[in-house]
């Protein structure tokens, strides 16, 4: 993992939210948005820039299946920056 990636990623999950966010997605093999912006106290809007936060951090894949939204998260990205944290 370079030090941009690490950097990327530890601030797009130092927002609250987003970590929360990457939390549901996690706990899933796959995760409409729809699902995800009904358990969360947030807008659309808001919702969809901590989406595009999260996938530009390279933390999560988006796909769209029409006009729906579908998210996963990066398994092996994940573990990498997990370990990376850890040799800190």
């Amino acid at each position: 993992m370079t030090k941009f990636q690490l950097h990327r990623i530890s601030k797009a999950l130092a927002d609250p939210m987003r970590y929360r966010i990457l939390s549901r997605i996690a706990g899933e093999d796959e995760l409409a948005c729809t699902d995800l912006r009904c358990a969360l106290p947030i807008t659309p809007a808001t919702l969809s820039h901590h989406i595009k936060e999260l996938s530009q951090a390279g933390l999560i894949d988006v796909r769209k299946n029409s006009k729906f939204m579908h998210m996963k998260l990066r398994k092996g990205l994940w573990k990498d920056y997990l370990a990376t944290l850890s040799k800190l």
